[in-house]
């Protein structure tokens, strides 16, 4: 009897290290594969280049390896396209607690957090996106737009750069000029 239950531990053991194993490789290959990505799109030659880039970009950002965390997501951006922040929050909150390393959830959060005018929470969770992601071009140019909000010009512009610096053809790039200006106390 002892011996079957040694067999069913080391069984046990091979098949969660296969499955560790496994998602340690799928991991690695989808990072290779954002990379490339970032790549391409740094070399991206008009906008229209570049907004093809971009759309995979977000694909890969919104995967994630948690079932749950995906289905909740679906239902947050439906509640967040529909315009029911709150409802969106709470299944924000869900994806953050089960997938604590999942960036696009922490990004999502601080998006809704914006948009119901939370800004110290919202930048809190961008920068637990950026750290994650350190080049998420979303949760930086949202940044920027904390930064408006609140006029601090210069940190709204250095967020929009760094966004840039990233994808050169952000939309939020044709701010800077007027941002520079209202540095120089002339107003938007």
């Amino acid at each position: 009897m002892r011996s079957a239950s040694v067999a069913l531990c080391w069984i046990l053991s091979l098949f969660i290290w296969v499955t560790l194993a496994n998602a340690a490789v799928s991991a690695v290959k989808d990072q290779a594969a954002l990379n490339k990505l970032f790549d391409q799109l740094k070399q991206a030659g008009n906008p229209t280049e570049a907004e093809a880039v971009t759309e995979q970009i977000w694909q890969h950002w919104f995967k994630t390896e948690n079932a749950e965390a995906r289905q909740l997501m679906d239902r947050a951006q439906l509640a967040r396209r529909a315009g029911a922040f709150q409802d969106a929050l709470v299944l924000l909150d869900n994806i953050v607690r089960l997938a604590p390393n999942y960036a696009e959830g922490w990004n999502q959060r601080a998006t809704v957090l914006f948009m119901l005018g939370r800004d110290a929470e919202s930048v809190a969770d961008i920068q637990k996106t950026l750290r994650l992601e350190p080049r998420h071009f979303g949760a930086l140019s949202g940044l920027g737009f904390i930064h408006i909000r609140s006029q601090n010009w210069k940190a709204a512009i250095a967020s929009i750069e760094r966004a840039l610096e990233v994808h050169p053809f952000l939309r939020a790039g044709a701010l800077i000029p007027k941002l520079k200006e209202q540095t120089k106390g002339h107003p938007l």
